[in-house]
């Protein structure tokens, strides 16, 4: 004969906290009866004492942590963010695998990114071409993309007669052949945002990040209302100034 529990939910959590009070208190009996103490009050005591005592050379330890970590902000900060990517990195690949799907399309490449000094090169190309003084703002992260931002004074005279079309093309051109030429591999390169005083644009790092860039240009083309320009032909926006 098959035995069927036909327990709800809410009682079954009943069952166990009554059970855990039961054993929480008959392990306070035990304890009252072996602490030699001769009252309740006198119980509380020795036990509160007990705490103390064991709780006190690990709040020790704890604020020595914190004052390590207060005066090695930087480095803890540099440490965490490692760790929280390699978690997330993790998690994405768990994910994955439990979806059937290829976890390879999540490996990071990092080289795509770009440097320190190639923010200021990059920042010195489009200088006169298209943009007036230019400046670079900030640099932000998702899933395996990587996202810049640049400000300028607007666009020089040569280049002010520039359509929005065109100037998205001169600017991904711009981008896309600067990443070739100092990585020698084809960039994935989303302009999100161009006008005479913003250019944003993204730099998939990964196959994920490709793929969630590819929606995402789908609808910043749809928006423009003009055709992906990644496989036109590159624009020499340099012949002129040699």
């Amino acid at each position: 004969m098959n035995y069927v529990v036909t327990c709800e939910l809410p009682e079954f959590a009943f069952l166990i906290i009554g059970f855990f009070l039961s054993l929480t208190g008959f392990s306070v009996m035990l304890l009252f009866q072996y602490s030699n103490a001769r009252t309740w009050k006198e119980f509380f005591q020795i036990l509160q004492m007990s705490f103390k005592d064991f709780f006190e050379p690990v709040y020790e330890i704890f604020a020595k942590i914190i004052d390590f970590l207060k005066r090695h902000k930087k480095e803890f900060a540099s440490v965490f963010l490692f760790l929280l990517g390699c978690i997330w990195k993790l998690f994405l690949e768990f994910r994955a695998y439990l979806n059937g799907e290829d976890t390879q399309k999540y490996i990071i490449n990092n080289s795509l990114g770009l440097t320190e000094e190639d923010v200021i090169e990059l920042t010195k190309r489009l200088d006169g071409r298209p943009y007036d003084t230019p400046i670079f703002c900030s640099c932000s992260s998702a899933p395996g993309i990587v996202r810049y931002e640049y400000r300028s004074c607007g666009l020089t005279e040569k280049y002010s007669s520039l359509d929005a079309e065109k100037l998205f093309k001169v600017l991904l051109h711009q981008i896309r052949n600067y990443i070739i030429e100092t990585r020698r591999m084809q960039p994935y390169v989303v302009i999100e945002a161009a006008t005479p005083t913003c250019l944003c644009f993204a730099i998939a790092l990964s196959e994920f990040g490709k793929e969630t860039l590819s929606k995402q240009e789908s609808t910043l083309s749809r928006q423009r209302q003009i055709s992906p320009v990644l496989e036109e032909e590159a624009i020499d926006i340099w012949k002129d100034s040699e």
